[in-house]
C-alpha cells in the first residue's frame, strides 16, 4: 500500500467523521430546542399560576379585586394590592408575549389575543390601570393591548347598538 492509498483512506475516514459529527450536532440542537421549549412553557405556566395562586390564597387580595371590579371605594392598601396584581399579571403576559415574539413558544397570535381578551373582559377595572401605567411596557406590547382594548370596545358597542 502506497502513501497515496493511505492518504485516500485517511480522507475517507475524515469525511465519515465529519458527517457523523454533523448528525450528532443536529440531534443535540433538536434536543436542546425541545428542552428550551419545555423550560419556557414551565416558566410561563408558573408566572400565571403565581398570579392565580395569589388571589386564591389571599382573602384580602380577593376582596380588593372584588372591590375594584365593582368600582367600590377602596382604602389605600387595597388600591396597592389591586395595582400590584395588575402589574404582576401584565408582567406574566409580557413574558408570554416576548416568548411568542422570539418564537420560543409555538403560540399563534390569536391565542395571545385570547389570553389578553379574557383578562380584559373578566377584569374591566384594569383599563384604568392600563391607561395610567402602559408606558412601563415596550411599544409592541402597548400596541397589542391598545388594539385589543379597541376591539373589545367595538364588540361591546356593536352589541349594545344591535
Amino acid at each position: 500500500m502506497s502513501i497515496q492509498d493511505l492518504g485516500s483512506i485517511g480522507e475517507l475516514v475524515g469525511a465519515i467523521a465529519v458527517v457523523a459529527t454533523l448528525v450528532y450536532l443536529a440531534v443535540q440542537v433538536r434536543f436542546l430546542k425541545s428542552e428550551l421549549h419545555m423550560a419556557t412553557m414551565k416558566d410561563q405556566t408558573e408566572a400565571f399560576a403565581n398570579v392565580t395562586n395569589a388571589v386564591a390564597t389571599s382573602p384580602a387580595l380577593a376582596a380588593a379585586l372584588e372591590k375594584a371590579k365593582c368600582n367600590d371605594p377602596m382604602e389605600g392598601w387595597e388600591e396597592r394590592m389591586a395595582h400590584s396584581f395588575f402589574l404582576t399579571w401584565m408582567n406574566a403576559f409580557e413574558l408570554l408575549h416576548n416568548q411568542a415574539q422570539a418564537r420560543a413558544l409555538a403560540i399563534p397570535d390569536l391565542s395571545i389575543n385570547t389570553v389578553l381578551s379574557t383578562f380584559l373582559r373578566s377584569e374591566p377595572w384594569v383599563l384604568g390601570y392600563w391607561a395610567e401605567n402602559k408606558n412601563y411596557w415596550p411599544p409592541s406590547l402597548q400596541q397589542l393591548v391598545d388594539q385589543e382594548i379597541e376591539r373589545l370596545a367595538s364588540d361591546i358597542g356593536g352589541r349594545t347598538q344591535a
